[in-house]
């Protein structure tokens, strides 16, 4: 059973998509695309999430435990759950809370 990432991000979360795709150009200025397995568009979010002391080292403590390798699930601004790694954190101080900010990247794990 996957884990799931609880914390609210704060509102103006962005999110990256990218088909993919394979190209083959010919002669003519002709281009043949098609996408590339049944999966073809990922999401990637960028996440920042206003938090205390003690949830900032629970959420970081999550994402350490995961080392950028584990999937979880996360529901996203769009009320969905889906899979996802999380690769690189930052976490600071903004007094009296701290600022984790994060990069989510869909996985399509068949588990």
């Amino acid at each position: 059973m996957k884990e799931r990432f609880s914390w609210l991000p704060d509102v103006g979360a962005s999110i990256d998509e990218e088909p993919n795709v394979r190209s083959t150009p010919f002669g003519d200025n002709y281009e043949l695309r098609e996408p590339i397995g049944i999966n073809t568009i990922k999401q990637k979010w960028t996440l920042t999430f206003t938090l205390s002391e003690i949830e900032a080292t629970q959420a970081r403590n999550f994402l350490k435990a995961r080392n950028g390798s584990e999937s979880f699930i996360w529901k996203t601004p769009e009320s969905e759950d889906r899979l996802f790694i999380c690769k690189k954190w930052r976490v600071s101080r903004d007094i009296p809370n701290y600022v984790l900010t994060a990069e989510f990247e869909e996985v399509f794990d068949n588990d």
